[in-house]
């Protein structure tokens, strides 16, 4: 009788355990956000510790459509009905996934991770998202980022968990001016989370440079330290490039206790290893090309049309960059058709770009054209390249409408496209981002 007794004890508890384990896990055939099941189904994300800064290798503030993590890459995407929302392809699989993790959302606002506007009580009110990189950061597993309207600066997990305040400036309600004491722009280095802080809140009327240790959440002014302004475009080596409000790059190190001019060149979000690609432009602010700066050697080279391979008249502008190329298009427009006025009726000359994707060295050598599609139209900035194969590129195309007038065309498909690049250097084909909800 107690050999049953216990046998029967230990089904009971084997029951409530295994009860308690099913209640922590999806529901079968899930992803943790509602989504298909995968092999992408962790919720999380890692980054290497902060004292784990790469060497000779540039860090900065990145594509602004993009964030680069070790095993999915977050962007800003239209999903359905024409709402958009924070997404992720997922390394893993190939698979665009909304940046969700409940399986219960309808992805509607409120909490879900997902809107741009992504609410937690106790966490200091709305969060302003979009989760691009000029918000928010992701520094030792976490994304980081600042409430600007209320100084205040919050850390989650990657899946929204463990959302808390990290530091408040201690402004009550009503004592924050418009606009909220910060920017909410955000450079991250190491440890290191540097914030700027608008003229408004500071005693001398101008703005400042914050600088926020995400492990011992000590805040420093920097500006008020050493009397200098400036914002952090690249770090190298702890050593930091940055613009300042006279738009005249300086050279400093991370307390802002050297300053050093340097010779201008445009703040960039094309960059890798030692090399920034940017452009060019005349006194008129025309766009002449793409040129690069090393910053081991200080070098500076202008890439022209004809080492690049294009046209005289050629508007070259870049597209994106990764570790061993640059990806660039011609800016000059060509007639794609004509659209009717909607009320007179009228003709409309619609222009768009050639539909070409080139790709050349770091050095502007070896330049060939990988993608070509006379119905694309590419829009700039908003494309990236990672793991030497994989693009990422937002575009639409233009199709022709038949009917009695002629060269009429209309616009669809405008989205993010994903594509392969293959061993012979091309991409093999660009496919509409099939988000899975």
């Amino acid at each position: 009788m107690k050999t049953t007794k216990k046998l029967f004890a230990l089904f009971i508890a084997f029951t409530l355990l295994f009860l308690t384990a099913c209640n922590n896990t999806p529901p079968s055939g899930t992803n943790g956000d509602g989504s298909s099941e995968s092999s992408d189904n962790s919720g999380t994300d890692t980054q290497s510790p902060s004292a784990d800064i790469p060497e000779n290798t540039l860090v900065g503030n990145g594509n602004t459509h993009f964030i680069h993590l070790p095993s999915r890459v977050m962007f800003y995407a239209n999903i359905a009905s024409g709402k958009s929302y924070n997404v992720y392809y997922s390394k893993a699989d190939g698979k665009v996934y909304v940046y969700c993790f409940d399986p219960l959302c309808d992805h509607s606002g409120g909490k879900c991770l997902a809107y741009p506007s992504y609410y937690e009580e106790g966490a200091g009110g709305v969060i302003r998202n979009s989760l691009d990189m000029e918000t928010m950061r992701f520094i030792n597993g976490r994304f980081w980022g600042v409430v600007s309207s209320s100084g205040k600066i919050i850390s989650f997990n990657f899946d929204g968990t463990d959302m808390k305040i990290e530091y408040d400036a201690g402004y009550k309600e009503g004592e924050a001016p418009p606009n909220g004491p910060w920017s909410p722009n955000t450079a991250a280095y190491g440890p290191y989370l540097y914030i700027d802080q608008r003229p408004a809140v500071s005693l001398d009327g101008k703005k400042h440079t914050l600088r926020f240790n995400v492990e011992t959440k000590e805040m420093v002014d920097l500006t008020e330290q050493t009397g200098h302004y400036a914002w952090p475009a690249y770090f190298y080596n702890d050593i930091v490039y940055a613009d300042t409000e006279s738009y005249s790059p300086i050279k400093t190190n991370l307390d802002f206790t050297v300053w050093e001019e340097t010779e201008p060149f445009e703040i960039s979000q094309y960059f890798s290893g030692n090399m920034i690609i940017y452009s060019v432009h005349d006194e008129k602010w025309n766009t002449l090309g793409i040129g690069s700066y090393d910053v081991t050697s200080g070098e500076r080279k202008v890439y022209t049309n004809e080492m690049l391979g294009m046209p005289e008249d050629a508007i070259v502008s870049m597209l994106a960059m990764d570790d061993d190329f640059i990806y660039f298009y011609n800016t000059n427009r060509v007639l794609a058709g004509y659209k009717l006025h909607p009320k007179t009726g009228q003709k409309i000359a619609v222009y768009k770009y050639d539909g070409k994707i080139y790709r050349a060295e770091h050095d502007g050598t070896n330049a060939v054209c990988i993608y070509d599609d006379p119905d694309m139209d590419y829009d700039i900035n908003r494309a990236t390249v990672f793991d030497g194969n994989t693009i990422i590129v937002y575009g639409k195309y233009y199709r022709s409408i038949e009917g009695d007038i002629e060269g009429l065309v209309e616009e669809y498909g405008g989205g993010y496209y994903v594509g392969k690049i293959g061993a012979d250097g091309k991409i093999n084909d660009l496919k509409p981002v099939e988000i899975v909800a």
